[in-house]
């Protein structure tokens, strides 16, 4: 009994003994956390890119520099050169712009809380572009290529320190997405080595997120300070795409096939709905579009009325936007003032499905604008047309179409192009259903056979300009 009694005594000091390692080791733990220094973090306090675009939305457009609207709404405003900047009433973006192919560059400051300098090792992770879905193209990710590790030395008690960096291995392509990357500052003096001292107000604890556009070159005419919700469109569109043939291309496809614009054939009078024409009788000669309240609706309702001179002014603003340059023409039959009807080879206007041979139809115009590069080059996203230029089965809106051609091509007796032929005593339009075509309808001109017609009458339109309206 007694020697079991040592035996329990002997357990009982060695569970007095482990209790007293256990408490030695939480005291230790207790003394590391409290000797600790309280601010061990570094603060990335600004973020500024250096050599992309400057741009704006459809409300930076119309705010002051410091975020507030324009009273008057004159226009011209731009996001905040410094993208992010943590200071109090500092306003900031997550848009930014480059070109195809580019090197982005940025500047970012870190600021030390802590009382002492400190000094580390920089590092980046995982920058990457994320492409979002959009139609058939699925989503990807496009892995780029990190910044270089760079050594910093941040002076204590709020000190500053800016580094400048650069990713590259960007799409040479139009494109857009998410850029993300992740970033360490592991430190080497003045705290723990190898502990990252990084503590990222930007989205989660060090990654930093924006929304990149990759445009095809510089902007220009009215997009010069490209609209980035404008570029949200025209990258979808052109994605993929290099080069102002190509660019211009799959822009004018993009856009007839988005659905975002719908031929407003069923209107009495087929008016537009967002270009504003000057009155004749008035001292104000400027045509105007209503480009905000345009993408207000677009975005919040989809899909729009509009009619040739609408889609042709949101085309231009498209291309624009990717550094497409262009113009705008209407083409008027000649020989007649006020000009003459005119019958068009078979179409889909846009909006409408232009995959479905039965909606293709004929339809009287006697005018008709579209998006003209390089002088000749006809874009028109407004219809669908049912036989190329060389009367192949085609099925898609013109786009690189050359003048005149494009007005009428004759192969024998067969008119391809925009014009069938000329009205004749007998011809009555059949009255268009409401926006979109969903039934065919019976063909007004059919057996008459088509018939060449003079060159058009060009009308070239010197430009416009924004107007601010409600909503």
């Amino acid at each position: 009994m007694a020697r079991q009694g040592k035996a329990r005594q002997g357990k009982a000091r060695q569970g007095k003994a482990r209790q007293g390692k256990l408490c030695s080791v939480l005291v230790l733990l207790f003394l590391c956390v409290a000797l600790a220094p309280a601010n061990l973090w570094v603060f990335v306090t600004q973020v500024d890119f250096t050599g992309n675009f400057p741009a704006t939305n459809r409300y930076w457009y119309y705010s002051n520099p410091d975020g507030s609207p324009q009273s008057p709404p004159v226009g011209g405003g731009q996001y905040p050169s410094l993208e992010q900047n943590y200071v109090p009433g500092a306003v900031m973006t997550d848009r930014i712009v480059y070109r195809r192919g580019s090197t982005v560059t940025l500047r970012r400051r870190f600021t030390n809380k802590n009382p002492s300098s400190i000094t580390g090792t920089l590092t980046m992770e995982n920058a990457r572009l994320e492409v979002p879905a959009y139609f058939d193209r699925p989503a990807q990710t496009i892995y780029l290529t990190n910044a270089a590790p760079t050594f910093v030395s941040i002076p204590g008690s709020g000190g500053t320190v800016d580094v400048t960096v650069t990713i590259t291995g960007v799409p040479n392509y139009v494109a857009l997405g998410w850029l993300n990357y992740g970033s360490h500052l592991f430190a080497i003096s003045g705290a723990p080595a190898g502990l990252d001292l990084i503590q990222d107000p930007i989205g989660s604890t060090g990654t930093e997120t924006y929304r990149l556009y990759l445009t095809d070159e510089a902007p220009v005419e009215h997009q010069t300070v490209p609209w980035t919700d404008v570029l949200e469109k025209s990258c979808n569109y052109g994605y993929g795409k290099a080069g102002p043939t190509d660019v211009s291309h799959d822009v004018t496809f993009g856009l007839y096939w988005a659905y975002d614009f719908a031929y407003n054939l069923g209107d009495p009078d087929v008016s537009a709905v967002w270009v504003n024409w000057p009155d004749p009788d008035s001292s104000d000669l400027g045509v105007t579009f209503g480009l905000r309240k345009l993408l207000n609706h677009m975005y919040d309702e989809g899909i729009q009325p509009g009619n040739c001179s609408d889609v042709s002014t949101f085309l231009l603003t498209l291309q624009s936007s990717l550094g497409i340059s262009g113009d705008l023409q209407q083409l008027f039959r000649s020989g007649s003032d006020p000009p003459a009807p005119f019958i068009t080879n078979k179409v889909v206007p846009i909006g409408s499905n232009g995959a479905d041979t039965g909606l293709y139809v004929h339809i009287f115009f006697t005018m008709h604008q579209q998006f003209i590069r390089s002088s000749s080059l006809v874009h028109d996203a407004a219809l669908a047309y049912r036989w190329d230029l060389g009367g192949q089965t085609y099925m898609n809106p013109a786009a690189n179409w050359a003048m005149p051609g494009y007005w009428q091509t004759m192969i024998g007796n067969l008119s391809y192009g925009l014009v069938y032929r000329d009205v004749v005593s007998g011809d009555t339009e059949q009255s268009h259903p409401p926006y979109p075509f969903l039934v065919a309808l019976p063909d007004p001109t059919v057996p008459a056979r088509p018939t060449a017609m003079a060159g058009p009458v060009v009308f070239d339109i010197d430009g416009y300009d924004y107007y601010f309206p409600p909503g």
